[in-house]
C-alpha cells in the first residue's frame, strides 16, 4: 500500500529523541490509528544514512559502532535494507513516519537516493523540521559533542545550527510547500507539548497524544557532570586513529547525566565571536518562515562547577544504581567471568556504596576537594564499572540466546554480530557468531570468528574443537566436486 511519508529530519537538539521514543514505545497504539513507522530502532537516521552514503564506513555513527570497514558496513546495510523494504512492502497504514536526527545533514544526492528508496511505496511526502534559537542550540550541541567523546576544550569551533545548509536541499527536492518548519519552543507548541505538536504536524488530534506513554529523552547535563565526562573522554577516548576504541563502554554518558549540579552554560564570548556567521543564517530562516522568529542573542553568564552536597549525593546515587546492576549480573555470571574494577584509594568516600550498595544522603563529609585529578579518577572508575556491566551483559546474552541459532540462523547471525560489535573480546559471543555464520554458509566469516573465540579463551577446549571442525567443514565444502567449490 502506498502511504504518505512524514519525514522528520531533526534538526539536532530539538527534541528528536523524545519524538523517536514516543513513536517506538507506542507503536501498537499508533498503528491502530493508521500511523506506521520503520522497525529499525527509534532513530531511523542511523540506518538510513548508512544506506544512502557513498562510503558508509566513513559515517561517524558507523565507525563509533565498530562498523568501520566496507565489509562490515556492506553486511550491516544488507541486513537493514532487508528489514526496511520488508516493512514498507507489508505496510497497510495510510501514514508512514520516519524520524532521523541525522537526516538533516543529507546532501542533495543523498536526498534523491532517499526518494528512490521510498518512491515505490510513497503516495506523497511531508518534511517536518524543528528549529531552535541559535544560542540555545549551540549550548545544547556543545554538551552533545561532549557526550559523543569531545572535551571541554573551547578551542574547537562552536557547533552552529547552519539552517540554510540543512533545509535548502529539502526545499529544492520537495518544494517549500511540503517542508513544515516548526519552532522548538514550548510557548509555540500546540498544547504546550512537543509530542502533541508533532502529532498535529502529521494531521492527528491532541487527544491522541494524551493516550500515549511518553518519556522525554536526552537529559541535560550539569557543569560538574560535564567536567567528569570531559576528563573521562580525555583518558579513555571514543576514537583512536579514527577507529572506535574497543576499551570504551557504549553509552557511558547515560550514567553521567544523572550527576546533579550547576546548570551548564557556555562562555558567552565563545558564542558571540560566531555571531557574524550566525546572523545571515537567521535572516535567511526568518525570510523562509515569513516572520521574525529569532533575533539577536542574549547569552547567559558562563557556568562554574560548585561540587556541593547535592552533587556528591547524586554521585553516590549513580554509583549505587550501577552497583545494583553489577550485583544482579554477578549472581548469574557465565564463563569467562568478569571481575569488578577496584575502587581507587582517593575515592574512599564511595566505599560503602560500591561494596554494600548503600547511597546514604547527607551525614557523610564532602570530600576535601574536587580538582582535575579527582574528577579524572572518578570518571575513569565509573567508566570501568560501566564497561564491566557491558561485558557481563554480553556474556548473559551469548548464553541466553544460544538456541536461537537453530531456530533462525539469519536472526541469530544479526543478533550475535551486534553483541560481538559491542564486545569483540567476548569469546562466547564470537563462538556463537561462528556457529551462525557456518549455518548460513559464510565459511570465511565462520573461520575468522572461530579463530577469535579460540584465541580469546585458549583454555576452553570446546572453542578449540569448534575451530578444528570449522576448518574441516571449510575444506570439505571447498573440495573439488563439492557444491560450493568454484567451477
Amino acid at each position: 500500500m502506498r502511504a504518505k511519508f512524514y519525514i522528520h529530519i531533526g534538526v539536532p537538539k530539538t527534541g528528536s529523541k523524545s519524538i523517536q521514543y514516543a513513536l517506538a514505545d507506542n507503536r501498537a497504539t499508533l498503528l491502530a490509528h493508521g500511523i506506521n513507522s520503520l522497525p529499525c530502532g527509534p532513530n531511523h537516521g542511523t540506518p538510513l544514512i548508512s544506506l544512502l552514503r557513498e562510503n558508509p564506513h566513513e559515517f561517524s555513527r558507523n565507525f563509533l559502532r565498530h562498523l568501520d570497514t566496507p565489509e562490515k558496513t556492506a553486511s550491516f546495510n544488507s541486513s537493514i535494507s532487508f528489514v526496511i523494504k520488508k516493512a514498507l512492502q507489508r505496510n497497510v497504514s495510510g501514514k508512514m513516519v520516519i524520524s532521523g536526527e541525522g537526516l538533516s545533514d543529507l546532501s542533495a544526492v543523498e536526498i534523491e537516493r532517499l526518494k528512490a528508496l521510498l518512491g515505490p511505496y510513497a503516495a506523497d511526502y511531508r518534511i517536518i523540521v524543528y528549529v531552535r534559537d541559535p544560542y540555545e542550540y549551540a549550548n545544547s550541541a556543545f554538551l552533545q559533542r561532549l557526550k559523543s567523546g569531545s572535551t571541554l576544550d573551547t578551542r574547537r569551533k562552536l557547533p552552529l545550527p547552519e539552517y540554510r545548509n540543512k533545509l535548502q536541499p529539502y526545499i529544492d527536492a520537495f518544494g517549500r510547500e511540503n517542508v513544515d518548519i516548526r519552532i522548538f519552543d514550548r510557548r509555540r507548541f500546540i498544547g504546550g507539548d512537543l509530542i502533541t505538536d508533532f502529532l498535529a504536524a502529521i494531521g492527528e488530534p491532541p487527544e491522541l497524544a494524551r493516550s500515549l506513554n511518553v518519556e522525554h529523552a536526552n537529559q541535560s547535563m550539569s557543569h560538574e557532570a560535564a567536567v567528569i565526562l570531559s576528563e573521562t573522554n580525555a583518558s579513555v577516548p571514543v576514537l583512536i586513529k579514527r577507529r572506535a576504541n574497543r576499551a570504551r563502554a557504549f553509552g557511558f554518558h547515560l550514567y553521567i547525566v544523572g550527576i546533579k549540579g550547576e546548570r551548564f552554560a557556555i562562555d558567552p564570548l565563545h558564542y558571540l565571536e560566531h555571531e557574524p556567521e550566525i546572523s545571515p543564517d537567521i535572516e535567511w530562516l526568518n525570510q523562509i518562515i515569513g516572520e521574525q522568529v529569532f533575533g539577536p542573542a542574549d547569552p547567559k553568564p558562563a557556568s562554574l562547577p560548585r561540587w556541593g552536597q547535592s552533587t556528591v549525593d547524586s554521585i553516590r546515587g549513580v554509583l549505587a544504581g550501577m552497583t545494583s546492576e553489577l550485583q544482579k549480573l554477578e549472581k548469574n555470571q557465565y564463563p569467562p567471568e568478569v571481575q569488578r574494577p577496584p575502587l581507587p584509594a582517593e575515592l574512599g568516600w564511595l566505599r560503602n556504596v560500591y561494596h554494600h550498595g548503600i547511597a546514604a544522603e547527607g551525614g557523610q563529609p564532602i570530600p576535601p576537594h574536587f580538582d582535575q585529578a579527582t574528577a579524572k579518577s572518578l570518571g575513569c572508575f565509573l567508566h570501568a564499572v560501566a564497561l564491566a556491566i557491558q561485558h557481563m551483559k554480553a556474556n548473559k546474552t551469548a548464553h541466553k540466546n544460544r538456541f536461537a541459532i537453530w531456530k533462525s540462523p539469519r536472526k541469530a547471525e544479526d543478533r550475535y554480530r551486534e553483541v560481538v560489535r559491542r564486545n569483540p573480546s567476548n569469546a562466547a559471543a564470537q563462538y556463537r557468531l561462528s556457529q551462525a555464520h557456518l549455518l548460513r554458509g559464510h565459511l570465511a566469516e565462520a573461520h575468522k570468528t572461530a579463530q577469535a573465540a579460540a584465541a580469546l579463551a585458549p583454555d576452553r577446549s570446546r572453542f578449540r574443537l569448534w575451530l578444528r571442525l570449522v576448518s574441516v567443514a571449510g575444506r570439505l565444502m571447498l573440495k573439488p566436486g563439492s557444491r560450493r567449490s568454484p567451477a
